[in-house]
């Protein structure tokens, strides 16, 4: 039987119309399902709205508590360091010199409601005021810690502590009791009310709680008042996970306090065993998700039952109308005019469906028609292949199969059908056939194996393509003959070794790049004196003997066979070798690479040759060369003959006749009398000729006697022996000068036409490398390189950038120029467009300006746009380079964020440095009856420490101008002008019809940072000594400041004083003189230089620097010093 062969009962029964298979669903329900859950996506997104919204107020309610535990924690720092300034200041105060310094006890305002005493080394009390008396406020080893660490100068803060049933804590600082002495200042402060007013300035929310609290647990503080109690100690777990190290210094947490569950934020003090504490009970955060998604969540449940009630009446409806559909269905197949509807309805699709159904019934009968023919066609393409096919389910059970396949299976094909493919032909178990079928059933991917077919007693090649009924379809053929093939390539191998073993020349093979040797010939054994060793590498110990003519022992990388692995060429020497019967003999050793296919080198081959005999031949050929001399002396060119190495070792008299020079400078690579332009490709070609061993020839000028160059054309052969070697060069020059002229003047006339036609392909090739280099560059950059065409209307190039950073599609651009300037900001719009169009437009511009993404995301851009001229120097396109700088621009915020930051806070300690001047003043000020500072007209009357306190208050003001200055240029520097008009500003006129005492003025530059500061309190030292005892001091006095440039860059400054006193040198310096002639210098930078003159006329002053050659906005580095 012929044709395809499947096995009974493969077509199932039809199912019997009209009737649904189990486990469907009515369409009433269907669509009321499908209505239903379409309300559940806008219920997800509105619940995950909700979600979010609730999450980010969780988010701000615990930023807000962390900022109130920073905030608390940097309002009682700044106490604790206002208390230790005092106590600083008063310990700095000149007092009562008493033993045991009890004056500074009595000198502490008892006002302030602490308790002061001063204790030694040992931690006894020296002195106490009347809240204290004179116990222990701390245990022994800790308290001596504390002072121990304030007396080395360090200020200490301690933990709470108990002293008569009171909870307390300390601050120490050390004082000077005399030379060698120094003893601890320390207020102690009772825990509760005393840092209250600092905790309550917080304004927290109600129900929150804010604590501070020490190391060990114990509350120093806490609100509101009624919430806890001060001095008690924090319960488990808060005690514990304070005590924690692995907390870090500040942070939130959720955790558990008193049995309640709250979110804990905390920030701990730098200076202080303390710890702020702000808690909000759980249930205040996280009841804000209850209240957002419960609304949400209960108008989604409602608009899920009513939409799915809707679908539920309307799907009855359809479900009238679908059933006569199916009952139409039902009819395809059964005969003519089966399948054509009986009823009509309103519903357009249903119509449409009952009419589509009458066309599909007689379209289907020529489709069953045309189905058996394509059928008929595939039987005989199975049956025409040379392969036998087999059909097989999941199960691996055969389902079908060709003829093909019944001969080759021969009596087990109509038992197959319909059985395991492996319970039919069990020597495939656990065989590659099995492995290769599962792989391909298993990874639905083709597969092919070939090998030994036990049950078909052959080689068998097969090929299993997965189907899309989840089976495979097998591609069964003969693959005996490849095996013939394998049989033929190792039957030639032994053909080749019992030929190598039979040649006359040693062979040795080696792998690459090991070095391994797999093969030497019975040749080389019989040379060598022992057998050849198959060896892991070309290194190790072979028991080879070679040496060099000078006796040295070979290495074996020396050898040719090493060379010819290590450099891919071929490599050939005569060497010395011992035997292994003790003799030498001379051997010529060549190795050449062995390459595959793709040019790879496999490995390689050497062949060696017994020379001895060769060498004994050397003498017969020495005889020979007297016939050769006088052959060569008597010819009329240049004859020279020269050994294998190249070495010239005869040249007949006609070169010296020619060139006027002795025979030993005839060497040819290096003779003096060749041509400086030849000797380089004369050499070349000769020291090719000797590793080649092929002839040689060439063309040069040498040098005559007479100066004159003349042509010789050149040409060598090696003179070899009976082996082949080469024993000598033997070569002739003759002179072809007129020849090469004539040929010369052809090659001209060929090379002018040729260089021409290269120079137009040049041109071209060169104008395509530009064009692809400059479009790769254009991918690779991070900004965006765009060209336009002279008016901007046409956008020729534009890098895959632009899609990156403008967020729209190059080809848009490109298509529509307009686009651009679209996608700039509508406040930059104007400005940009008017910029791009203005008469500068054929010159270089730079512009910043944001863009507006499709996805209306902003980006800042710093777009520089240049001319571009063509050969004559016309401009015909323009050119730019644009780069996102919105990280930039976010940098500088944040930049000048952190300078205002600091300058607040230069300005706070200034002001700290101010007000403990003050403080320092008070005694004094007291002493001479004094209630406030005088003026400057009145200092003396406050004695030397107000005089000080006068000079240092104006100097921080001085100071705090020039900071102010820099502030407004976010430290990048200052001008000249600006910086000496604020330092001196307390001396210009303060109302218009003011007369002005001071004038300065000069050319314009820039200071930097270091450069402001310190010029602008030397000014302000020099105005100050003006007003002392200067030009300042008297009505008519004046003061001139001017300033010029002068060689290399420098700038001269020149403080003029006019009118004033006559001026007398000096007999002490002060402050200012130290700073213009010991300070400035080095501040205002290298080669620097302050002069100073006390001319009777009238003080000058000039000094010479360079100012920095940046200005505002050049990225300056800021200079900050601490």
């Amino acid at each position: 039987m012929s044709g395809i062969i499947s096995p009974k009962g493969a077509i199932d029964a039809r199912r019997a119309p009209g009737r649904a298979p189990a486990g469907t669903w009515p369409l009433a329900r269907v669509i009321a399902l499908l209505t239903a859950l379409a309300t559940i996506p806008p219920t997800v997104v509105a619940t995950i709205s909700a979600w979010n919204a609730a999450e980010r107020e969780v988010s701000s309610n615990l930023d807000v508590a962390s900022e109130a535990a920073r905030r608390g924690a940097r309002n009682i720092q700044r106490a604790l360091g206002e208390q230790r300034a005092a106590m600083l200041a008063l310990a700095a105060t000149e007092g009562p010199h008493t033993e045991n310094l009890a004056w500074l006890v009595a000198a502490w305002p008892q006002a302030t409601g602490l308790c002061v005493l001063l204790a030694d080394a040992a931690g006894g009390v020296v002195a106490a005021n009347d809240s204290v008396n004179g116990a222990v406020p701390l245990p022994p080893p800790a308290r001596a810690a504390l002072i121990a660490a304030a007396i080395s100068g360090t200020s200490q803060v301690s933990s709470a502590f108990t002293v008569a049933g009171s909870t307390e804590v300390e601050t120490l600082v050390a004082v000077s009791a005399g030379p060698g002495t120094r003893m601890a200042l320390a207020i102690r402060a009772r825990v509760g009310a005393f840092w209250l007013p600092l905790l309550d300035t917080l304004q927290l929310p109600a129900g929150w709680t804010a604590s501070l609290v020490d190391r060990g647990g114990v509350i120093l503080g806490h609100i509101p008042i009624g919430a806890g109690q001060a001095a008690a100690r924090l319960r488990r777990p808060m005690g514990d996970w304070l005590r924690s190290s692995a907390r870090g210094t500040q942070g939130v947490i959720r955790n558990t306090a008193e049995l309640e569950q709250v979110y804990t934020a905390w920030h701990d003090l730098d200076d202080a065993p303390w710890t702020v504490i702000v808690t909000i009970p759980a249930h205040l955060v996280e009841d804000a998700r209850y209240t957002a998604l419960m609304p949400v969540l209960l108008g989604g449940g409602l608009a899920f039952i009513m939409t799915g009630l809707l679908g539920w009446g309307a799907g009855l409806r359809l479900g009238s109308a679908v059933r006569r559909i199916e009952g139409a269905a039902a009819g395809l197949g059964s005969g003519p005019g089966s399948g054509v509807p009986t009823s009509s309805t309103r519903i357009t699709e249903v119509a449409a469906a009952e009419a589509a159904i009458a066309a599909a019934a007689g379209r289907l009968q020529s489709q069953e028609a045309e189905a058996r023919t394509l059928a008929s066609r595939l039987v005989v393409l199975q049956e025409s292949t040379a392969d036998a096919i087999l059909g097989l389910d999941r199960a691996f059970h055969v389902t079908w199969m060709n003829g093909r396949a019944r001969r080759m299976l021969g009596e087990l094909a109509e038992d197959m059908l319909g059985k395991g493919l492996f319970d039919m032909l069990p020597a495939c178990t656990g065989g590659p056939f099995e492995a290769a079928y599962v792989r391909a059933m298993n990874d639905r991917a083709p597969q092919r194996v070939t090998a030994w077919h036990a049950s078909l007693n052959r080689w068998i090649s097969a090929d299993a393509y997965p189907g899309e009924d989840g089976g495979l379809t097998l591609f069964l053929r003969d693959a005996g003959s490849h095996r013939t093939a394998e049989d033929a390539l190792r039957e030639s191998e032994a053909r080749l070794r019992a030929v190598l073993d039979h040649v006359p020349v040693g062979v040795l093979l080696a792998e690459a790049p090991s070095g391994r040797v797999v093969f030497g010939n019975r040749r080389l054994e019989e040379v060598m004196g022992h057998p050849v060793r198959q060896l892991s590498d070309l290194g190790a110990d072979a028991g080879w003997d070679a040496f060099n003519a000078d006796g040295r022992r070979l290495q074996p990388s020396e050898t040719p066979l090493g060379q010819a692995l290590a450099h891919g060429a071929a490599a050939s020497r005569e060497l010395l070798y011992r035997r292994g019967d003790g003799t030498t003999t001379w051997l010529r050793a060549s190795a050449a690479p062995i390459r595959d296919a793709d040019g790879q080198m496999t490995g390689a081959v050497m062949a060696v040759t017994d020379v001895a005999v060769e060498r004994r031949a050397g003498e017969a050929l020495r005889e020979s060369e007297l016939r050769f001399r006088t052959l060569a002396e008597a010819v009329p060119q240049i004859v020279w003959s020269a050994r294998p190495d190249g070495g010239v070792d005869y040249v007949n008299p006609r070169f010296t006749e020619f060139t006027g020079r002795p025979a030993h400078e005839a060497s040819l690579p290096g003779s003096p009398v060749l041509h400086p332009d030849d000797a380089p490709a004369v050499r070349t070609a000769w020291v090719s000729a000797l590793a080649a061993g092929r002839a040689f020839a060439a063309e040069y000028r040498m040098r005559g006697a007479d100066g004159s160059w003349r042509w010789f054309a050149a040409r060598a052969l090696p003179a070899r022996g009976p082996e082949g070697a080469v024993r000598r060069w033997i070569g002739a020059a003759t002179d072809v000068t007129d020849l090469i002229a004539a040929r010369e003047a052809l090659q001209i006339q060929v090379l002018a036409e040729a260089n021409a036609r290269a120079e137009a392909v040049a041109s071209a090739n060169a104008l395509a490398i530009s064009e692809e280099r400059f479009r790769r560059f254009g991918s690779a950059s991070p900004d965006v390189l765009w060209i336009t065409d002279a008016a901007g209307t046409r956008v020729d190039y534009v890098s895959p950038a632009f899609e990156r950073i403008w967020g729209a599609g190059c080809a848009a651009l490109m298509g529509d120029a307009s686009l651009w300037t679209r996608l700039v900001h509508p406040d930059d719009r104007d400005r940009v467009a008017a910029t791009r169009a203005g008469p500068s437009r054929a010159d270089s511009i730079e512009l910043e300006y944001r863009v507006v993404r499709p996805d209306g995301q902003e980006r800042w851009i710093r777009d520089r746009a240049f001319p571009i001229a063509d050969a004559v120097g016309g401009f015909y396109a323009r050119g730019g380079i644009a780069r996102d700088v919105t990280e930039a621009k976010a940098a500088e915020a944040r930049q000048r964020l952190l300078i205002g930051e600091l300058n607040h806070r230069v300005k706070n300690t200034l002001a700290t440095v101010h007000s403990l001047s003050l403080q320092t003043a008070r005694g004094p000020l007291a002493a001479a009856g004094l209630r406030t500072l005088p003026q400057e007209a009145d200092a003396a009357a406050g004695g030397a420490i107000v005089r000080f306190v006068l000079d240092l208050q104006a100097r921080i003001m001085a100071l705090s101008r020039a900071h102010d200055l820099l502030t407004a240029t976010t430290w990048q520097g200052a001008t000249l002008r600006e910086t000496v008009r604020s330092a001196l500003t307390p001396w210009l006129p303060r109302v218009p019809d003011e007369v002005a005492r001071v004038e300065f003025g000069g050319e314009s530059a820039w200071l930097a940072p270091k450069q402001a500061l310190g010029l602008a309190l030397a000014l302000h030292e020099l105005a100050t000594n003006a007003a002392k005892h200067g030009g300042l001091s008297v009505p008519e006095g004046r003061v001139e400041v001017r300033w010029h440039r002068i060689a290399e860059g420098r700038l001269q400054l020149d403080w003029i004083e006019r009118g004033g006193p006559p001026v007398a040198q000096p007999t002490r310096q002060g402050f200012g003189t130290r700073l213009l002639q010991r300070g400035l210098a080095g501040e205002l930078g290298v080669g620097a230089s302050v002069a100073l003159d006390y001319a009777p006329a009238g003080f000058a002053a000039t000094i010479i620097f360079a100012p920095t050659a940046h200005g505002p906005g050049a990225g300056i580095p800021i200079e900050v010093e601490t």
